[in-house]
Order: structure tokens, then sequence, then C-alpha cells
């Protein structure tokens, strides 16, 4: 399975990628620019998307995405209120919302949540 982690912040980016790297095939990218570039050039399973980051927001890489007709399931991390009314506009795009802290565990516990059953 491959997963794109798009997450401004690299210490973060790093904790994700250390998360995952045995469960699941694992790129990070630092903001949605590059995110739609990887997105453009190759298939992924599932994008995991921080909320909040400078210039472009997840919520914007979901409007992409969205116009672009890609329909690759989408997790949301934030250390957003799952009350934001922004998030909860995006709700319906978004399979599942994870809020920060989480744990290794919380956070593979969301992908199989998000993914089929074939794929997790």
């Amino acid at each position: 399975m491959r997963v794109l982690i798009v997450e401004d912040e690299a210490p973060v980016r790093q904790l994700l990628e250390i998360m995952l790297r045995d469960a699941v095939q694992v790129v990070t990218v630092p903001n949605v620019d590059e995110a739609l570039h990887q997105v453009g050039s190759q298939a992924w399973d599932l994008i995991i998307t921080d909320f909040k980051m400078p210039g472009q927001t997840g919520l914007d890489l979901i409007d992409h995405l969205a116009r672009q007709g890609n329909t690759t399931p989408l997790l949301m991390i934030t250390g957003q209120s799952s009350r934001d009314s922004l998030l909860d506009e995006a709700r319906p795009r978004i399979r599942r919302i994870l809020a920060k802290p989480f744990t290794a565990q919380e956070l593979k516990t969301a992908i199989a949540e998000v993914l089929p059953a074939s794929q997790g």
C-alpha cells in the first residue's frame, strides 16, 4: 500500500514516516504543491494531510483533488478542534479526521477504518 503524507512540519513528517514505514510504503511532502505533483505522477492508496499549513491548507488540497476527479481516500490530521466550521464543510470529502496528538496505533486504526479491508 502506498501512502502520501502532506505535513509542513519536518519533525511531524519524520514521526509519521517512522510510525508507518513497517506497514506501508510512505512518501512525505511538505506542502500542497508537492503533493499535487506526486498525485499527478503516481497512484496512491491513501493521502494523509495536515489541516493547517502555511500557504495552501489541507482543505485546498482536497479542493484541488476534487476538481481533478481524484477519489483517493483522505485522512485529515489536525491540531484544530474537530468542531472547526471549515472541517465541517470538508467532512463529506474526508474519510476520517484524526486529532493531534495521536499514537502510532491510533494512526494505524484510522487508516484501517479509511481503507477497504483488501488494502489495509
